[in-house]
């Protein structure tokens, strides 16, 4: 009764059209369908697709990179923005099931991988009332048979918002020393899947898998939800 009570008084809409739609729902049918997938990973440094999974270029980067969804979708961005800054917790689940969606089409097995969270600052994470990559990390542990740590990798310091930041050496500046593993021995010898909801310039990701890759991890690959 209270939930159909919310439904009436409070109807959902759509993030992106803001039409009605169904409880809990967080785009409308016809937006969904718009929403494309990407098919490969893409080299970290360069952004090259690397077709099969495969990692051709870049070797000495940290990471491959996987990306779902192309965040200059407005669907997609309204997702995002929805999730971190409207408090829309389902659209972390929608956003972990795209990307869970996404990673079935790379053919790599990720049962054998660890999911790792990008941590968030806690005085934001305190603000929000949640860590979204976590949140994503979560659903995309649970759609691919993933173990998942969110406390062994640590943000060691509170910074501005890359948000905030337009330029490119000045967000790696921003984000130089801020991770840190509390047990080097758990990532050591690990396939680990950083994730986090959106990458940019990636300055955020390349910060966390270096601190990652300290551990001496078999591989990193960094997942996103979606790539601007």
């Amino acid at each position: 009764m209270l939930e159909f009570l919310k439904e009436l008084i409070f109807p959902s809409k759509c993030l992106n059209c803001l039409q009605q739609t169904t409880q809990d729902e967080v785009l409308c049918r016809k937006c969904k369908g718009g929403i494309k997938l990407n098919q490969t990973l893409f080299c970290g440094q360069c952004l090259a697709r690397l077709p099969e999974g495969k990692k051709i270029c870049h070797r000495s980067f940290p990471y491959s990179l996987g990306a779902a969804l192309d965040y200059k979708d407005e669907a997609v961005r309204k997702l995002i923005l929805g999730l971190k800054f409207g408090r829309c917790r389902n659209a972390a689940n929608f956003l972990g099931e795209l990307a869970s969606e996404y990673a079935k089409t790379i053919p790599i097995k990720w049962g054998d991988f660890l999911a790792v969270p990008v941590p968030l600052g806690r005085r934001r994470e305190n603000e929000r009332g949640f860590n979204q990559a976590e949140l994503i990390a979560r659903v995309l542990a649970e759609k691919l048979d993933m173990d998942i740590n969110t406390k062994n990798l640590s943000r060691i310091k509170n910074t501005p918002p890359q948000s905030e930041i337009n330029n490119f050496e000045s967000r790696m500046k921003n984000v130089a020393g801020i991770f840190q593993a509390v047990d080097p021995d758990i990532f050591a010898n690990r396939k680990i899947v950083l994730v986090d909801d959106v990458t940019t310039s990636g300055a955020t990701l390349k910060e966390a898998a270096g601190a990652i890759k300290k551990c001496r991890p078999k591989t990193i690959i960094a997942l996103a939800a979606a790539r601007a």
